[in-house]
C-alpha cells in the first residue's frame, strides 16, 4: 500500500503586484466574475505550451513531470534537484540529489485537494505545500488575479483533545479561529455571516473570543462551535488556544497530517499514462477511474 497526505487548497483573488496604478485595474464586478472561474484558470496552467520543467522554491529547484489530466484530475511527479553528502571509504562524496514525489490533484467543482504520496526522506508536507503554494501563485497572479493558499488537513479532534485537556485544568481565556477566504459551498454554509463579511471586504476572516479579566470561556462541543472548529481543520488552517496561566498553543503545530492508502496496484495505473498518451486512450480512462476512487475516499474536513 502507497500512503498520502491529504492537502487542501483555497484560492483568493488579489490586485497584480506589478501594477502600481492609483487605482486598481480590476473592478469588484470582474474580481467576482473571476473567483466564480477560479478552478477553471486554476487548471489552465497545466495547460500551457511551455508546462514550467522546474519549480523553483527558496533559491532550490524542483524538476517536474506532468503525466496527465483529465476532467480535473491532474497528475505529476515532483522531484529534487541537488546534492547530498554521503560517506564512503571514510571520505565525504557528494551525490546526486534526484529523489521523487508523486502528487495527485482533485480540481474537480468543490473539491480542491492535493494528494502527496508520503516519503519523509524526500519533502515534509509542509515544505510540499510551500512549494507549490508559491509556484502556482506565481502564475495566476499576473495571468488571473489570483492567489493559492495550501494546507495540511488535520482532524478538529485535535482541537477538541487540546481544549479539554487545559480547560479541566486552567480554563481558556482566549481563542483565536484564522478562517480562510470563502471557497468552498460548505465553508460558507458552516459559517455564512463571518464569511460574507470578510468577502465584502476582500479579506479572510478571524474570530477572537477573549474572556474577562479572571474569568475563562466557556465554548462547549455544539454544532455552532463545531462548524467553526471544522471549518478551520478542513482547510488547514490554524486555531490558536490560549489558556491561563500557560503559553499560547497554535493546534497546528499539534497535529499529524491526514492520510489515505492506495493499492499499489492502484497506483500504478495511475501513474501509467503519460502526458504523451492521448486522452481518448483506455489507459487513460482506466487511470482517472483508479484515481477518482481513490479520491473520492477524501472529506472536507475529519472530526
Amino acid at each position: 500500500m502507497a500512503r498520502f497526505t491529504i492537502l487542501s487548497y483555497e484560492f483568493r483573488t488579489v490586485q497584480d503586484p506589478y501594477d502600481n496604478s492609483l487605482f486598481p485595474t480590476r473592478t469588484d464586478e470582474e474580481k467576482e466574475e473571476i473567483f466564480a472561474h477560479k478552478q477553471d484558470y486554476f487548471d489552465e496552467f497545466f495547460k500551457q505550451e511551455n508546462f514550467p520543467e522546474l519549480f523553483v522554491y527558496s533559491g532550490r529547484h524542483y524538476r517536474v513531470q506532468l503525466l496527465w489530466k483529465y476532467n480535473g484530475i491532474i497528475v505529476f511527479q515532483m522531484e529534487k534537484q541537488g546534492w547530498y553528502n554521503q560517506s564512503i571509504d571514510f571520505q565525504n562524496n557528494k551525490i546526486p540529489d534526484n529523489r521523487w514525489l508523486d502528487i495527485i490533484i482533485d480540481n474537480r467543482a468543490q473539491q480542491q485537494f492535493i494528494a502527496v504520496r508520503k516519503n519523509s526522506t524526500v519533502f515534509k508536507p509542509y515544505t510540499v505545500a510551500k512549494i507549490l503554494e508559491e509556484n502556482f501563485s506565481n502564475w495566476l497572479t499576473p495571468n488571473y488575479g489570483l492567489e493559492v493558499s495550501v494546507k495540511t488537513q488535520y482532524q478538529s479532534k485535535v482541537f477538541w483533545d487540546i481544549y479539554d485537556k487545559f480547560n479541566k485544568v486552567h480554563g481558556i481565556e482566549r481563542l483565536q479561529f484564522n478562517f480562510p477566504f470563502p471557497n468552498k459551498d460548505w465553508i460558507s454554509e458552516n459559517i455564512e455571516g463571518l464569511m460574507q463579511f470578510g468577502k465584502a471586504r476582500n479579506g479572510a476572516t478571524r474570530l477572537g473570543l477573549e474572556a474577562a479579566k479572571g474569568e475563562k470561556l466557556y465554548f462547549e462541543k455544539n454544532e455552532d462551535n463545531e462548524k467553526l472548529v471544522n471549518t478551520c481543520s478542513g482547510t488547514g488552517v490554524d486555531v490558536l488556544i490560549k489558556p491561563r496561566e500557560h503559553r499560547v498553543i497554535h493546534v497546528v503545530k499539534e497535529m499529524n497530517p491526514i492520510e489515505q492508502e492506495i493499492s499499489d496496484g492502484a497506483l500504478q495505473k495511475v501513474l501509467r499514462p503519460t502526458a504523451d498518451t492521448p486522452v481518448e486512450d483506455e489507459i487513460v480512462f482506466t487511470a482517472y477511474q483508479k484515481a477518482g476512487e481513490f479520491l473520492n475516499k477524501f472529506k472536507q474536513y475529519y472530526e
